[in-house]
């Protein structure tokens, strides 16, 4: 729950925000998700993260991952996660677009 893109510090309006979007992604399929129109939602590999990122990642997961999952919920705001069997676990919040910093 520490660290640079902690739930700690989210805003109120992103929490509900947030909360919602998983609700509404739940009732989904994995393969619908990722293939919708617009690449929003997709896996990252962890070598493109950011360093305090992939720190985080390998204190939080034993042996670590070679991937993990970004939902976009807004034009910069994404929700990160790794996957396993099927289920997407919540790491973090992302206000900035910071982890995994794109060009587009």
């Amino acid at each position: 729950m520490a660290g640079p893109y902690s739930w700690q510090m989210i805003d109120p309006d992103d929490l509900v925000q947030a909360i919602e979007f998983l609700a509404q992604t739940a009732r989904r399929k994995w393969g619908e998700i990722i293939t919708q129109p617009g690449g929003h939602h997709h896996l990252i590999e962890t070598a493109d993260l950011v360093r305090p990122a992939r720190d985080d990642l390998l204190a939080a997961i034993p042996g670590g991952t070679d991937e993990v999952m970004s939902l976009r919920i807004t034009g910069q705001k994404r929700i990160f996660g790794y996957m396993e069997v099927g289920v997407m676990h919540i790491l973090w919040w992302d206000p900035e677009h910071e982890v995994c910093p794109s060009d587009r």
